[in-house]
């Protein structure tokens, strides 16, 4: 699943043939209106309104989301190589992994929907990579604690389950972000506003 998810992040366009609705398709399409500029920032208009959701690294815009998903599947991914290889099973403490690992899938989830945890690109790299990590972190606990593999692909296909809650959050927070916008010129909201009503 984590290389899954590193293959989306690093391959965007192969993985929503398989995951956006028509009406992301027409809101993708139309992003070519916003504004004056028809450059995206990551996969994100260029906005202000989208500033808190990318981040530069020299001359590269990174979407502050995505990164954080592929840097918690490689740590992920870390993790599972030294549970099934190094291990690392033995000093784990199943019942701490669950309640980190609730932790940071909660904070990834709600992070789309609380102002508070929006603000800057830190906080959803942040929230983003503690997201994944805490889905690893769940399955180590309950795997520790149950021995268990029909527990274990319950757990798995949680996590699937909180990956796409997480995509939907996030496409209601850009909805959301572009019926605030007070631009009179952005073609991206009226193109949203005459698909939709």
């Amino acid at each position: 699943m984590c290389l899954l998810g590193i293959l989306a992040v690093l391959f965007p366009n192969v993985c929503s043939r398989f995951f956006v609705s028509r009406r992301q398709e027409r809101q993708a399409h139309s992003q070519a209106f916003h504004g004056t500029a028809s450059t995206l920032l990551g996969h994100h208009p260029q906005c202000s309104g989208y500033s808190g959701h990318v981040f530069t690294l020299g001359r590269k815009v990174f979407c502050a989301t995505c990164s954080g998903l592929f840097l918690g599947a490689v740590l992920a991914l870390v993790g599972v190589s030294l549970f099934f290889f190094g291990g690392w099973e033995k000093a784990q403490n199943g019942v701490a992994a669950v309640v980190v690992g609730v932790v940071g899938v909660a904070l990834g989830l709600v992070q789309s929907p609380l102002p508070v945890l929006q603000g800057r690109s830190a906080v959803r790299l942040f929230t983003s990579v503690f997201f994944v990590v805490g889905a690893f972190l769940i399955l180590l606990g309950v795997e520790e604690l149950a021995h268990n593999v029909s527990l274990d692909f319950f757990v798995v296909a949680l996590s699937v389950f909180w990956l796409v809650t997480r995509i939907s959050f996030s496409n209601w927070d850009h909805e959301r972000i572009c019926f605030r916008c007070s631009s009179e010129s952005c073609g991206f909201k009226r193109e949203l506003w005459k698909k939709d009503f």
